[in-house]
């Protein structure tokens, strides 16, 4: 094993769908660290690594892990973010902001309004602005 590294990690970018909600979602790879926040049976977030059967996955400002015993991998569409996005209530600059994406996040897009996207964040609906999102499949 690797001393150096905190856990051991498989990068892969992937679609996975909760199961089973609501879903806690933790700091690390593990039941020992802290939740920050919970996911809804059937929604769909994008991971990036695995370890020891946990995913980490993009949730909200940030990423968060959990159980792949909850999950299932999903396919569709996703968005990488190219640049810092609003991410908002509505498909609309009107619409209230929730947060804001980070260049290189990746979002698994479900449904489309005109110019926007929207995704799960952080457990809810949100959308965000397709200027700054190129598309692929997953």
């Amino acid at each position: 094993s690797n001393n150096e590294v905190a856990y051991p990690v498989t990068a892969a970018l992937l679609a996975m769908q909760v199961t089973s909600g609501p879903l806690n979602i933790r700091s690390g790879p593990g039941t020992g660290y802290s939740i920050i926040g919970q996911a809804a049976s059937g929604q769909v977030y994008i991971s990036d690594q695995t370890s020891s059967g946990w995913y980490r996955m993009w949730w909200g400002n940030g990423q968060g892990w959990c159980s792949g015993s909850y999950l299932a991998q999903a396919s569709g569409t996703a968005a990488k973010i190219t640049g810092s996005l609003n991410v908002r209530t509505g498909p609309g600059t009107s619409y209230a902001i929730l947060g804001t994406t980070t260049t290189g996040e990746y979002w698994f897009v479900t449904g489309t309004s005109g110019e926007w996207y929207r995704i799960w964040w952080k457990g809810q609906e949100a959308w965000i602005w397709n200027g700054y999102a190129q598309i692929f499949t997953v």
